[in-house]
C-alpha cells in the first residue's frame, strides 16, 4: 500500500465537494454530514467528463451542474443510469487528515487512462466524448485549439459530389419569422410606451371590445 494524504480533515465542510488528483486521476472528496466519514470518488462525470467538484450536493446526492447526472455520494452509484457509476476508492481519516491508497488509484488508471493534458488548450475541461446532438463540437474545438493550421487558410473544403449528409441542411440556418417582419429598433430610438385600451384605441391589437373598467 502506498498511503497518501489528500487533505486535512478540518479543511472539509460537510457536503461541500473538494478536489484532489492522484496518478493523473481527478478525485472528488465529500465529508458526510452525520458521521466522521468521507467518500473519495472518481472526480469526473461519466456522461461528458465534467469535474464533479463543480457539482452540487444535497440529500446525499452529488449532481453534475453540466447536464444533471446524479450520483449517491456515499457509494458513487448513478441514480438514473445503473452501471454509469463513479468509482469509490478506499479512504480513511487518520492523524487529522484524509488518506487514500495511491496504488489502488494508479492501478485503476491503467484500465481507465485519463487523456487530459493539463497545460494544453481546454486542459481540465476537454470533452472527449461529445454527443450526437452536438455533431460539430469536435470541429469547433479543433479550430479553437489550432486555428486553420491543420485545415488550410481557406478552412474546411470538399469537392462537388460529396454525400448529401455532409452538406448544410436547412436546420443549420435558423431563421426566426419575427426577424423577417421588420428590423429591430436601435438602442437610442425613442419609443412611445403609452397604452390605450378600449374602443378608441388606434391600434387594433390593443382594442378590447365590450370591456368596461369600474372602480
Amino acid at each position: 500500500m502506498n498511503k497518501q494524504k489528500l487533505i486535512a480533515w478540518r479543511e472539509l465542510k460537510p457536503e461541500v465537494p473538494a478536489h484532489a488528483r492522484i496518478a493523473n486521476v481527478d478525485l472528488v472528496i465529500i465529508r458526510w454530514p452525520d458521521a466522521e466519514e468521507v467518500s473519495v470518488l472518481y472526480g469526473r462525470c461519466q456522461h461528458r467528463g465534467a469535474l464533479m467538484v463543480d457539482g452540487s450536493v444535497g440529500d446525499e446526492k452529488l449532481t453534475c451542474r453540466l447536464h444533471g447526472s446524479t450520483y449517491r455520494y456515499r457509494s458513487g452509484k448513478n441514480i438514473h443510469y445503473p452501471g454509469a457509476d463513479l468509482r469509490r476508492f478506499s479512504a480513511w481519516i487518520e492523524e487529522g487528515a484524509v488518506w487514500v491508497d495511491a496504488d489502488e488509484i494508479a492501478e485503476w488508471e491503467q484500465s481507465n487512462p485519463q487523456k487530459y493534458q493539463r497545460d494544453a488548450y481546454q486542459g481540465d475541461y476537454a470533452d472527449f466524448k461529445g454527443s450526437d446532438d452536438e455533431p460539430h463540437v469536435k470541429a469547433i474545438q479543433a479550430l479553437a485549439a489550432d486555428g486553420l493550421e491543420k485545415v488550410g487558410h481557406h478552412g474546411a473544403m470538399a469537392a462537388m459530389g460529396v454525400p448529401g449528409r455532409t452538406l448544410p441542411k436547412w436546420d443549420d440556418i435558423q431563421i426566426l419569422t419575427a426577424q423577417l417582419h421588420r428590423p429591430p429598433l436601435l438602442d437610442d430610438e425613442p419609443v412611445d410606451t403609452r397604452v390605450t385600451i378600449g374602443s378608441r384605441s388606434r391600434s387594433p391589437w390593443l382594442w378590447i371590445s365590450r370591456c368596461s373598467f369600474r372602480t
